[in-house]
């Protein structure tokens, strides 16, 4: 772990998150609400072609630190403060290291049926496994919450991205997001946050029920980017074997303006939370996700995904890909720590060459929350 303890990348976010959080403090009109976090330390093994050639794979390390803030300003707006960072080393391959950090600002408006709110990300991804992948993402979204009833919402949300990568010169045959899932971590984490039911007023009632929600949110978001659709052929550049027209494949999506619209239905019961998420990037693909929760002794999990993505090549010819994900887990959290197992499942299929490539994940972490 010194691998992920010594990265300067950590202290570069705990700097952003203390600067913002004291700097908000200034401007606001009431205190500060209650503070949440996680650290979470990990393992698991990987089999993402990659990292290695198919039939190969490649165990691995990891560190997740996850920082959350609110602050009541006025009467009843609440603003946000996350900053995520997600460590990755691989005990395999020539590089092996993935560092992503997020840091995500949002103004709530917690009165009303509606609950209006706008958000500001910024994602920062350096992989060590396929350097062609460094890329920065700045993302301003709109979103509405609408609760018809007690236990059923409706989330439209819309944001615009504009995407670098940092290395748009080189040829590559695909980008990918080293086959992470839609949220773009590969990490589930037990329920956080703090409860006191003394001080339960407006602010803090919102505040814990974001917390409440969190390992959902992390699960169904679009997270770090563009999500699946970036997927790709992933080790076209590493098989010798493969059609040297592969070779000549750029993505337009070296630097460019996207878009993402998406639609998101929820049921809240007290022992099943369930979702359904309509997702659509302009120009280049959609998707849909489905979610159930079960919080017993042990919160299970699942989730299925299916996108289907368009992209335009040099050649003037369509490609199509095809990205399916299917994932599954326990929780067990006790006092301030938890515990948990997930199994991850992906497959990607081109029409730009025929072939698909599958990858499964394991992971097992334990977490301290605060």
């Amino acid at each position: 772990m010194l691998f992920v303890i010594q990265n300067k990348n950590f202290l570069k976010i705990i700097t952003v998150f203390v600067i913002v959080m004291g700097t908000t403090v200034l401007f606001t009109e009431k205190d500060a609400l209650s503070f949440f976090g996680s650290v979470e330390l990990g393992n698991g093994y990987d089999s993402n072609p990659a990292i290695l050639p198919k039939g190969k794979g490649s165990g691995f390390s990891s560190l997740l630190v996850d920082l959350n803030q609110g602050f009541g300003i006025g009467e009843a707006t609440l603003l946000t403060f996350n900053v995520r960072g997600n460590w990755k080393r691989y005990f395999k391959g020539e590089s092996d290291s993935l560092t992503e950090a997020e840091a995500n600002l949002s103004f709530i408006n917690q009165r009303g049926t509606f609950k209006p709110s706008v958000f500001l990300r910024g994602t920062r991804i350096r992989s060590g496994v396929i350097p062609e992948d460094d890329r920065d993402v700045a993302t301003v979204g709109l979103a509405m919450e609408y609760y018809p009833y007690e236990d059923i919402g409706i989330q439209f949300t819309f944001s615009v991205g504009w995407l670098d990568y940092r290395r748009a010169s080189e040829s590559v045959s695909g980008r990918s997001l080293s086959g992470t899932l839609p949220n773009g971590s590969g990490h589930m984490s037990p329920l956080g946050g703090m409860r006191d039911p003394k001080e339960i007023d407006i602010f803090r009632a919102a505040f814990e029920s974001i917390a409440e929600k969190k390992f959902a949110q992390r699960f169904i978001g679009s997270g770090m980017g563009m999500g699946p659709l970036l997927q790709g052929n992933l080790n076209a550049n590493k098989d010798p074997n493969r059609d040297d027209r592969v070779e000549q494949l750029y993505l337009s999506i070296q630097k460019d303006l996207l878009s993402n619209t998406s639609v998101s239905i929820f049921f809240n019961r007290q022992r099943l939370f369930s979702s359904i998420k309509f997702e659509s990037f302009t120009r280049y693909g959609s998707g849909i996700t489905m979610t159930v929760s079960m919080p017993k002794n042990f919160d299970v999990f699942t989730q299925l995904s299916w996108y289907r993505a368009s992209f335009r090549e040099k050649r003037s010819r369509n490609r199509v890909d095809y990205s399916k994900f299917f994932s599954i887990g326990l929780i067990k959290s006790y006092k301030k720590f938890g515990l948990s197992l997930k199994y991850d499942y992906s497959k990607n299929d081109s029409s730009f060459v025929d072939e698909y490539f599958e990858r499964n994940l394991i992971s097992f972490s334990i977490g301290y929350y605060f």
